[in-house]
């Protein structure tokens, strides 16, 4: 009996240590388990990490060819890659892209530089259609046309840049003249009409209102006024001493012009250059004549304050009045040139 007690008392402990066993072996598993998931975690991140850094090398590749796609200048030459083109040269574009514009077709293209992002500009080598800024008789056709001009020119132009690879189109600018002369605005000079002078004029119910400038010069318009007729900045809005209460108006001359052959003792274009070419021409019939956008000009004299637009005409960059402080106003009709800018990375 004894024997058997034993016997029954083993069996029961070779149970508990068997079951002790198998509790272990779950514990075991459990973390083993807990193990492989923060492995795949770890698996997971690392992948995702690899393909963010596989990412971030294409996308560098991709910047840095962009970058080697630009056009660089040096000078007159324009490069990118194996391609060198000159300012004046003639560029292929066809400019409705097999399609159909309302405007001058058979215009012919001329490379005229680069934009602040190294895209290169093209300009059509002649006017692709006119515009008559302001009236004779309509002081408020004139004043409208003043402040609007420039959206009036880009939309005129903008129909141009339907072509392979244009990014836009717009009217030609006083910007890209200027900067294909080389021009230096003289701002030393100390007269009425010196560009950037500060004028303002006072006694504005009088028949000669009176002017004063900020470097001393003053004295009264030499032409009379029956009302003086201004741009109210303040209220944005055109004006005059008629129906203002204000007798004071301070403005900033920004008129200038120049000839690109009477500069100094050297011109600024050798007439026979590709860019005076582009650009300008000898006086006659055929002679340059377009409107600049983003040119409107506040001209200050000693017989009047007058509003108006830049143009190039002939050699030159010139300009012409809209309306004039006694409120007398006049039209000029001038052509439209076009600019347009393609994709460098095309």
């Amino acid at each position: 009996m004894k024997k058997e007690l034993e016997k029954v008392e083993g069996t029961k402990k070779k149970a508990k240590v068997k079951e002790k066993k198998l509790e272990k072996s779950k514990v075991t598993d459990e973390k083993k388990k807990k193990i492989s998931k923060k492995e795949q975690k770890k698996l997971i991140y690392l992948i995702v990490g690899i393909l963010l850094g596989i990412f971030s090398i294409v996308i560098g590749v991709l910047v840095f060819n962009k970058k080697e796609a630009c056009w660089v200048q040096e000078g007159d030459k324009l490069i990118n890659g194996d391609v060198i083109l000159s300012i004046g040269d003639y560029y292929e574009y066809d400019e409705s892209n097999g399609g159909k514009i309302s405007g001058l077709t058979d215009v012919k293209w001329r490379v005229l530089g680069l934009d602040n992002e190294s895209n290169l500009l093209i300009v059509s080598d002649r006017d692709v259609s006119s515009v008559t800024f302001g009236s004779s008789s309509d002081l408020a056709k004139s004043q409208k046309d003043y402040l609007e001009g420039t959206y009036m020119l880009n939309k005129i132009a903008s129909k141009y840049g339907k072509g392979e690879n244009a990014i836009s189109a717009r009217s030609i600018n006083i910007l890209d003249i200027d900067k294909v002369t080389g021009v230096n605005i003289d701002y030393t000079s100390n007269n009425l009409s010196t560009y950037d002078n500060v004028v303002t004029y006072s006694n504005l119910k009088s028949k000669n209102p009176y002017y004063k400038t900020e470097t001393g010069l003053e004295g009264s318009l030499m032409l009379a006024h029956d009302k003086f007729v201004w741009f109210d900045v303040d209220n944005k809005k055109w004006t005059d001493s008629t129906t203002s209460s204000k007798d004071e108006v301070t403005v900033t001359n920004t008129w200038y012009a120049y000839s690109t052959q009477e500069a100094g003792d050297k011109p600024l274009l050798d007439s026979n250059s590709k860019k005076f070419e582009m650009l300008f021409s000898r006086t006659g019939e055929d002679a340059a004549s377009y409107w600049l956008a983003g040119s409107s000009f506040i001209y200050t004299t000693p017989s009047y304050l007058s509003y108006g637009y830049q143009n190039v005409m002939g050699d030159s960059v010139n300009y012409s009045y809209l309306l004039f402080s006694n409120g007398v106003s006049r039209e000029r009709e001038l052509g439209v040139r076009v600019v347009v800018t393609i994709d460098s990375e095309k």
